[in-house]
């Protein structure tokens, strides 16, 4: 039943010339929850959360730099993230740090539009979503499936952009800390979650 409410949201929207926020002050509700709405068909349908391989590598080292490059922009320097994601990748190094965790992909119509990984010892290592796939529920879907994969706490390193989004999740900060790359320092954060 909701697959089909998100769509017919959308419809009648869209034949009553509202935009998203024309709907939300109508209804007094705020534009995301419209958003949400809407996009509980897409959440259902097209994306599929699958395990990461080998022929994925480019697609998510790609998808890494350009979110880095524009999500993290309003958070980093330009200097910082060009160290923190460089545009030069060793595809190898990458497809095999991402065999050894739990790795996964979230794919729509045949584009990869976030990827995770997760080890044994419950460290959350990367958590990126396409940069034009921000707030489409893909990172809490990733993120779902990664802390079911492992048992006890869960521990990532966040970004200040990612703060914000594990904090929503139940994560502490146990310390904030400055990380060195090529003699840059980026900021992140040391956060937890128990389980």
């Amino acid at each position: 039943m909701a697959k089909e409410i998100g769509p017919q949201i959308r419809e009648r929207r869209l034949e009553l010339n509202m935009t998203q926020d024309m709907l939300a002050k109508e209804l007094n509700v705020s534009r995301s929850a419209v958003s949400n709405w809407e996009i509980i068909l897409w959440r259902n349908k097209e994306m599929e959360l699958r395990k990461y391989q080998s022929s994925d590598c480019k697609e998510v080292t790609e998808l890494f730099y350009n979110t880095v490059h524009i999500i993290n922009a309003k958070d980093y320097t330009k200097e910082q993230l060009d160290v923190w994601a460089t545009g030069e990748v060793d595809l190898e190094k990458w497809n095999q740090s991402l065999q050894e965790p739990y790795s996964i992909v979230a794919v729509d119509n045949e584009i990869i539009v976030g990827f995770g990984d997760v080890d044994k010892d419950g460290y959350l290592d990367r958590l990126f979503v396409h940069a034009d796939y921000q707030g489409k529920g893909i990172a809490t879907a990733i993120c779902k499936q990664l802390e079911q994969a492992v048992e006890g706490k869960i521990t990532t390193h966040a970004s200040i952009t990612a703060k914000p989004f594990f904090e929503k999740r139940g994560y502490k900060v146990m310390k904030k800390q400055e990380v060195e790359r090529q003699g840059i320092f980026l900021t992140n954060f040391v956060m937890e979650k128990d389980r």
